[in-house]
């Protein structure tokens, strides 16, 4: 028996994005909502991690588990707690009561040291010690004071700074930062970031947003055609949807500029650019293309041959 369980949660309309973050920060292949695992990889940073446990009892049968509880030691400082896996079978608060005479507990119900979450999947029960929990902060990041409409949504923002952070990537550049979106999302995970923008407006905004959350960003005014910074990373969130203008000529000439720059870039584009980059003989690492109401987003991840 693997001695961690990685519990997950997430909408269907986030699957693509899900997908991402196990491929590059768990390196798994295939996608599930839980997964064993024998070593521990924190996931507090994570946009779908909901919980690791480290095992503490499992039995396939429940009159059995509450026999194997009774063999535990003392749960010290603990505060127990259920949790249901997705549509598996629910494990409830009814089971913890039926548990409770198995068990041993110097309970705090107010501020634990060990929090024990009882779960199951199928006919399998688990009890064990919350070892990792994600923060979700991006969705505390939501409520940032300055926003525009066609900003990035956050959950999305944060996936593709993950990404790139499990690439080894430690700089970044957002050309054209908008509202800082990303370099929110980026900065909360300790990338060093710049962020650039054509409008000094923008760059404002950018200020506010990442004061309130007490990140840091350098900013900038300058044009993402001729920006010469080098950094390991780049996104770029080209002009999309019904009200923005688009420059397929600009578009062009910020491609060729970023490559220059960063060993990894994202494009974020409102139509497939996938020509665009293979004549250009740059590698299309990953693309998922993402419907919202109006729009689709193409989000491509590309690095040099």
């Amino acid at each position: 028996m693997k001695k961690y369980l990685y519990i997950f949660k997430y909408h269907q309309e986030d699957e693509l994005l899900f997908k991402l973050e196990q491929k590059y920060l768990f390196q798994r292949n295939t996608f599930e909502r839980y997964f064993f695992e024998d070593s521990l990889q924190p996931m507090e940073e994570t946009c779908f991690g909901e919980v690791i446990l480290e095992i503490n009892a499992y039995e396939s049968n429940f009159e059995q588990f509450k026999e194997s509880l009774k063999k535990l030691p003392v749960l010290y400082d603990a505060k127990l707690d259920s949790l249901s896996i997705g549509l598996q079978p629910h494990a409830s608060f009814n089971h913890i009561i039926k548990l409770l005479p198995s068990l041993y507990i110097h309970a705090n119900l107010v501020d634990p040291s060990n929090l024990y979450l009882l779960t199951r999947i199928e006919q399998d029960w688990y009890l064990g010690r919350v070892a990792s929990k994600a923060q979700k902060a991006w969705n505390e990041h939501r409520q940032k004071p300055e926003s525009v409409s066609i900003a990035l949504p956050h959950k999305m923002a944060r996936t593709i700074v993950l990404v790139l952070k499990s690439m080894g990537h430690k700089t970044l550049i957002d050309f054209g930062c908008g509202s800082g979106t990303i370099l929110v999302e980026a900065a909360s995970i300790n990338l060093s970031c710049t962020g650039i923008d054509l409008n000094p407006n923008m760059i404002e905004i950018s200020r506010k947003n990442l004061d309130h959350f007490g990140y840091k960003s350098k900013l900038t005014v300058a044009d993402a055609s001729t920006f010469t910074q080098q950094a390991d990373c780049a996104v770029v969130d080209f002009p999309y949807g019904y009200h923005c203008q688009r420059d397929p000529e600009v578009e062009e000439k910020i491609i060729d500029n970023v490559m220059k720059h960063v060993k990894t870039a994202v494009f974020i584009c409102g139509d497939d650019f996938s020509s665009k980059f293979l004549q250009r003989q740059l590698v299309i690492k990953e693309m998922i293309s993402i419907p919202s109401v109006n729009i689709t987003r193409y989000i491509y991840f590309i690095e040099h041959d």
